[in-house]
């Protein structure tokens, strides 16, 4: 009978070594999906830090993004609309974009919304069918994409 016991004890002990592998990179994945999740803020803060330094040397600034002129948006935001900036966002990302990954970026185009306001409006857009899509809970495309 012991025999049979130590190959079962054996393959236990292999299991548990997996098993607490598999939770040691359950924690180093979710650390690296934080810092994935910070990327676009990270992105947002270098866009505008790059765009104070060139104000500050003198230089001539641009619009943030090229996509801004043809929807009427200013660099504070005021003379386009909050869905036309994020319009902009999402079709420069070329991809669906989480709440917390646009807000950085209206931020950093000069748009001085909360960001209440800003997921506010885009929310009302995509209930009404136009311009956005919601595609999960937070995960915002562009309607566009969808059809």
């Amino acid at each position: 009978m012991n025999a049979a016991i130590e190959p079962i004890k054996t393959q236990i002990a292999k299991k548990k070594t997996a098993l607490e592998k598999l939770k040691e990179q359950e924690v180093a994945l979710k650390k690296l999906q934080a810092e994935v999740a910070d990327i676009p803020k990270l992105e947002a803060d270098l866009l505008a830090l790059d765009r104070s330094l060139s104000i500050i040397k003198g230089e001539e600034v641009s619009e943030p993004t090229s996509l801004m002129a043809p929807f009427g948006i200013s660099r504070n935001g005021r003379s386009g609309s909050i869905p036309n900036l994020v319009y902009a966002i999402l079709k420069e990302a070329g991809k669906p974009l989480r709440s917390n990954e646009i807000i950085p970026l209206v931020v950093a185009r000069g748009c001085k919304s909360t960001k209440q306001s800003v997921l506010g409006a885009v929310y009302r857009v995509a209930q009404s069918g136009k311009l956005f899509t919601l595609v999960e809970p937070g995960l915002f495309g562009l309607q566009e994409w969808s059809e």
